[in-house]
């Protein structure tokens, strides 16, 4: 492992607005980010974990324009023997103090991730990472710059993942959206969201009719239990911070990055979760452009890790991100297909791989070892194969469509096979 240090973080950062000022809701303007900031390993203790041969380090997290804070994390290595397969780091939600392996749950899934052969790095905010008075976005910077820290530091090869619940998931998607972290994490498991992706629709009170409607509609049919809330309650910290610019303090602020070409995002949300992270974590999915997965486990509730349907869904991410590194393998079509013409796959995985595509009538979610997960169901039937270009990992697939009215509002689920590398389901639907 490489030694630890005092470093300063750089990065590459998309243009952003960012709340500049210590005073609730003042200068919150428009602005491009200042930068990653620094890390500095202190000398305190702070209590090792459950987990054999685990260590505990104290850092401080300094940012432009903010306090800094200090973060506890804790690094435990899988058993000599086992090979190592990566790192992941974890985080629980709200402000992000405790560590994850103490919660309900969170034990057995590290013990879990330790057995699969992943490095486990637990943080615990001091503090809390959102407790100041500037914008939410702008402190956001603090577990981005610890998430490069925890690359550079502490990740000595195989897959970089990282996985949070609820607030641990909001900071994640911002580290994507607002801090370029994409460039450096394989796969990101947001779980419980994340609740902050749009706080100009969840912090108002009451919804309005054109929120109720899209709230309503966003979470897909027959996967919960319950009717999740569509806003926050009233005067959370997160709604106060920007009151006049809550769009841009939003993880989907306009212009925020929504491309993640080398990072697959599998978010995990429970079956039994009521709150307003269930329709602020799909409008996230929806927005999101790259290879994306969500998944809803059942008896789960908005702490995932509380169940062993919820442990399972986030060990088969990271399990099946892992597996396609570096770099995931992905497909998209390019425009809704019409009878009589052509439906238009493009893939990305492997260069100079082998590439198939299926199709299926019906979705699922199975375990289809050594590849990953199969998410369309049986029977599924190859409609196409080729070889990616040796270069630039790319291919392209067409299929005929029948010029056939009876096959107009059809729904279809596609999957590839890239490599080793299986790729996100897609799903179309024939139009006129």
């Amino acid at each position: 492992m490489p030694a630890l240090s005092s470093v300063h973080v750089a990065a590459v950062c998309v243009v952003a607005v960012l709340c500049v000022s210590s005073l609730p809701g003042q200068g919150c303007t428009a602005g491009p980010p200042t930068g990653l900031g620094t890390v500095a390993v202190l000398a305190t203790p702070c209590p090792g974990g459950a987990g054999p041969g685990t260590t505990c380090h104290v850092l401080r997290i300094s940012c432009t324009g903010i306090p800094d804070i200090d973060v506890r994390v804790r690094v435990t290595n899988p058993a000599a023997g086992v090979p190592m397969r990566g790192t992941v780091l974890m985080g629980v939600g709200g402000g992000g103090v405790g560590f994850y392996g103490d919660r309900v749950g969170g034990a057995p899934l590290q013990m879990d991730l330790l057995a699969a052969g992943f490095r486990v790095v637990d943080r615990s905010w001091v503090s809390g990472w959102f407790n100041d008075a500037a914008g939410v976005r702008k402190q956001s910077c603090r577990y981005a710059t610890l998430l490069t820290w925890v690359r550079a530091n502490l990740h000595t090869g195989g897959a970089f993942c990282a996985t949070g619940n609820s607030g641990g998931s909001g900071e994640l998607c911002y580290a994507l959206t607002t801090w370029g972290r994409g460039a450096i994490l394989d796969v990101a498991v947001p779980t419980g969201g994340p609740p902050m992706s749009r706080l100009d629709l969840l912090c108002q009170t009451p919804a309005t009719p054109q929120w109720t409607s899209q709230c309503m509609n966003v979470v897909p049919a027959n996967v919960m239990t319950c009717q999740p809330g569509c806003t926050v309650m009233p005067g959370h910290t997160v709604c106060t911070r920007c009151p006049t610019q809550l769009r841009q303090d939003s993880i989907l602020f306009l212009g925020a990055q929504r491309n993640f070409p080398t990072t697959r995002v599998h978010q995990v949300i429970g079956a039994n979760d009521c709150s307003s992270a269930v329709p602020a974590g799909m409008l996230f999915h929806t927005a999101v452009l790259s290879e994306k997965i969500v998944e809803f486990p059942a008896n789960t509730p908005h702490w995932v890790a509380t169940s062993q349907e919820g442990r399972d869904a986030i060990l088969r991410a990271i399990l099946g991100g892992a597996a396609c590194t570096p770099g995931p393998a992905s497909m998209q079509w390019r425009a809704m297909p019409q009878v009589g013409g052509l439906l238009e796959i493009d893939l990305a995985g492997p260069a100079g791989a082998d590439w198939y595509v299926a199709l299926s009538l019906t979705p699922a979610i199975t375990d289809f070892a050594p590849f990953g997960w199969l998410f369309i169901g049986s029977p599924a039937l190859v409609v196409g194969n080729g070889t990616l270009h040796p270069m630039t990992g790319r291919g392209a697939f067409n299929l005929a469509v029948p010029n056939d009215p009876i096959l107009i509002g059809f729904e279809v689920f596609f999957q590839g096979l890239t490599g080793t590398c299986l790729t996100n389901q897609s799903r179309v639907v024939v139009a006129p």
